[in-house]
């Protein structure tokens, strides 16, 4: 689906998309260029829809009414949960191969237990909805 697109076009996609709002954008020029170089785009695609899926979650999270059901309000909380950890585990498996000096900025930054990485994450699952919605406009094109 990204086929013939440079990184640098993609970026400036997604970079339009968010209206110049991107939190981590080098971040996502180092995933795009990573799941390039190591032929892991289905992994980045994967990526992105369960990062849309995350911040959706997120947001009714957020959102939340004290008219809604508890019962529903725990059963959202669980699957974002479970959501954030895939995120984190297919965040994983796309850096796998790559330089350690970037495995460890990701992981200080995104995959260890702290509140400031749950705020990073979540900002990033907010840049990789662009870019989902990115290559969402590519495949109608």
């Amino acid at each position: 689906m990204l086929g013939g697109k440079s990184i640098k076009v993609i970026l400036q996609g997604v970079e339009e998309l968010s209206n110049r709002q991107l939190n981590f954008k080098d971040d996502i020029e180092i995933l795009l260029t990573i799941s390039f170089k190591e032929n892991k785009i289905n992994l980045l695609e994967k990526l992105s829809f369960q990062a849309k899926f995350s911040k959706s979650l997120f947001n009714i999270i957020q959102k939340k009414e004290s008219n809604n059901d508890e019962i529903y309000f725990e059963r959202i909380k669980k699957e974002y949960l479970e959501s954030i950890l895939k995120v984190k585990a297919i965040l994983e498996e796309i850096l796998n191969d790559s330089e350690k000096f970037i495995k460890n900025i990701f992981s200080e930054k995104y995959l260890i237990l702290t509140q400031q990485c749950m705020e990073n994450i979540n900002k990033l699952c907010s840049d990789l909805e662009y870019l989902k919605l990115y290559l969402n406009d590519l495949k109608r094109n």
